[in-house]
């Protein structure tokens, strides 16, 4: 079920992944996510390599973008199987399914973080470690064209465990984020250290810290072998002068979320969903035949 059609069949209801966050919507946004292939060339005069764009192409993925009636608490949903599944083909199969698995993980990340960049200005996101993966790399920009690398895409850790922490795949090291424009004179960068927890986790503590952004950030991406079977991410912000009840209920329904897992969380909105509209049709087809 895609994350698209979950939110829209059921935008009408309590339960819902945008409702039950937003009672009130003021605003809602929806946009295609592009896949871009990331060349990497060694220059001739030195060993330094450089990044080269393929054209890119338009997917059937989304990003989602919402806020409350009050206008401070914001939502970002993405969507974006299609791009990690593209991500992995082309790889030529020389991935581990941790290594796509975290790539996947920062890819949604990053197009969350970067869901307000306009036109050329780009956003790109490095977990620069000491061992492991090396290095995860993701950048989007305006268009939502968004690409990714993995440093050593070949590792794998011993631990088969579907909660790894980024200690375990990286070692020490670094979340550096760059945003830039063409018309900027220089870059604006943040630099924070590594915590031993998840990706997302991570990248909403750097938002806290380098940006003064206080947001929770929440990934379910789950890949098979080469198939990748869902990536989906949310992210909740809490906007200058949100209120105390505005933020508890998104506390709450981010707990709910949390313990079934984004994916599992709208398999069962569509569920109660369509078994509230049997129930009705039912009762409609025993009044009609009551004497």
């Amino acid at each position: 079920v895609r994350l698209m059609s979950a939110i829209f069949n059921s935008v009408g209801r309590a339960a819902t992944l945008f409702v039950s966050f937003l009672p009130i919507i003021r605003s809602f946004e929806h946009r295609n996510i592009r896949w871009q292939r990331m060349l990497f060339h060694r220059h001739s005069s030195s060993n330094d390599f450089f990044i080269e764009n393929e054209i890119s192409k338009t997917t059937g993925d989304l990003l989602l973008s919402a806020l409350n009636g009050a206008q401070d608490i914001a939502i970002r949903a993405v969507n974006c199987r299609e791009v990690i599944q593209e991500s992995i083909l082309r790889s030529d199969n020389a991935i581990t399914n941790q290594a796509s698995t975290t790539l996947a993980e920062l890819m949604v990340c990053t197009l969350m973080m970067g869901s307000n960049l306009k036109g050329d200005e780009t956003l790109q996101v490095n977990l620069v470690g000491t061992r492991g993966l090396r290095n995860v790399m993701a950048i989007s920009d305006g268009d939502l064209k968004v690409r990714g690398m993995v440093g050593s895409p070949r590792y794998s850790t011993a631990t088969l465990s579907d909660k790894i922490t980024t200690n375990e795949l990286l070692g020490d090291g670094q979340i550096q984020v760059t945003r830039n424009h063409p018309s900027w004179k220089r870059p604006q960068n943040g630099i924070v250290a590594l915590r031993d927890t998840s990706v997302a986790l991570n990248l909403a503590l750097y938002m806290a810290e380098s940006e003064q952004r206080l947001a929770a950030m929440i990934t379910d991406v789950r890949i098979e072998g080469n198939l990748c079977r869902h990536a989906m991410g949310l992210l909740v912000e809490r906007l200058p002068g949100a209120s105390e009840e505005n933020v508890e209920l998104a506390i709450r329904n981010l707990a709910n979320i949390e313990r079934t897992g984004l994916r599992g969380y709208l398999d069962r909105t569509i569920e109660e969903k369509q078994q509230s509209i049997s129930n009705k049709k039912g009762s409609l087809f025993r009044d009609f035949h009551e004497p």
